[in-house]
């Protein structure tokens, strides 16, 4: 009997390689612990990741110069969307899911539609863009009808939030000239825009109007990543002071303020029934965080460098993180 296990030990054992063999050939990594899948084809850095509406299709952009559309049984890229200008800094799915908007290193905002891989138009960003003091497009919002995006871009000290019309191209209005922003979400409701800035602030606009609202301060250093709750009544802003600073809405006051990032906090993104937020670091992590208690519940660990951003799947019960590693991982965060 000892002897039969030995050998059943041995044969599962020989089985267990083989097949990891055989899943590492195609690109995939298995699940360990809660990582299900790690994605890799990709030449640079992943600086954006985003998730289809329906959930169905998954996009990342790269400092390669690249968008990949993945497939998500396989885990290889079913298409490759090139013909941008450097590097890919932002990708975002329009609210019914048929364009892409990608924003690139020169400022620009290329849409595409997704079902033919084809350009639908490119949204040119401010004159004299591409320098040495550029940092691309840093963010990209879409309003929750379609109808209009929002991109932020510019050079050090002179940054621009541009509103367009998708449909035509044409801009709408420069909402607000700011120093140094980092992010820009729009409200469930279409009413309000929030941006973070590099003086640590966190800004609240009306969108129809471009007129300033409220002032939120709290934060010690640059605010690099803002989002909304699902249902509007919350706002998280995640900064370079390592914190992360969730927001009553409607009262402009904190709620939480959340720690245990050793580094900056790089991404936030709220799930979908507005329980949980996931943050990125450039400590490598990504951590999950209950939004009624303000408590961490997970850190998520597997990348070996910066992680540059997070996004819920629509479902919620997974997360992408995209890394300064090159790599895409999957998280298994079902409940």
């Amino acid at each position: 009997m000892i002897r039969f296990r030995q050998h059943l030990r041995y044969y599962k054992s020989l089985f267990l390689f083989a097949l990891s063999l055989t899943v590492a050939a195609c690109g995939i990594v298995p699940w360990a612990g809660n990582e299900e899948r790690r994605l890799t084809g990709h030449t640079g850095a992943v600086y954006s990741v985003a998730w289809s509406p329906d959930g169905k299709m998954f996009a990342s952009g790269s400092s390669d110069g690249t968008v990949k559309l993945w497939n998500l049984k396989t885990g290889q890229p079913t298409r490759t969307l090139e013909d941008h200008p450097g590097s890919v800094d932002r990708v975002a799915w329009s609210p019914m899911g048929m364009t892409l908007a990608v924003g690139s290193i020169d400022g620009t905002v290329t849409l595409w539609d997704t079902k033919t891989s084809k350009q639908v138009r490119r949204l040119e960003g401010p004159p004299g863009y591409l320098s040495a003091m550029s940092f691309g497009v840093r963010s990209i919002a879409w309003s929750p009808d379609g109808t209009k995006l929002v991109s932020v871009s510019g050079k050090m000290l002179d940054i621009e939030a541009i509103m367009w019309n998708v449909a035509t191209g044409e801009r709408l209005r420069t909402l607000m000239p700011m120093q140094d922003a980092g992010s820009v979400a729009w409200s469930p409701d279409g009413k309000t825009l929030v941006t973070g800035s590099g003086d640590g602030t966190v800004l609240l606009w009306n969108a129809e109007t471009g007129e300033l609202l409220h002032i939120l301060g709290g934060h010690a250093g640059a605010v690099n990543s803002v989002a909304w709750s699902p249902d509007g009544a919350r706002l998280v802003s995640g900064s370079t002071d390592k914190t992360i600073i969730l927001w009553d809405a409607r009262t402009a006051k904190p709620l939480h303020t959340l720690k245990g990032h050793s580094s900056w906090v790089l991404s936030v993104a709220f799930g979908p029934d507005g329980a949980r937020i996931a943050s990125g670091s450039d400590d490598g992590t990504v951590i999950l965080w209950d939004t009624r208690t303000g408590k961490l519940l997970h850190t998520l660990k597997g990348h070996t460098e910066w992680v540059r951003c997070v996004a819920f799947r629509p479902d919620g019960k997974m997360l992408a993180s995209g890394s300064e590693d090159g790599t895409v991982f999957l998280w298994n965060i079902m409940p």
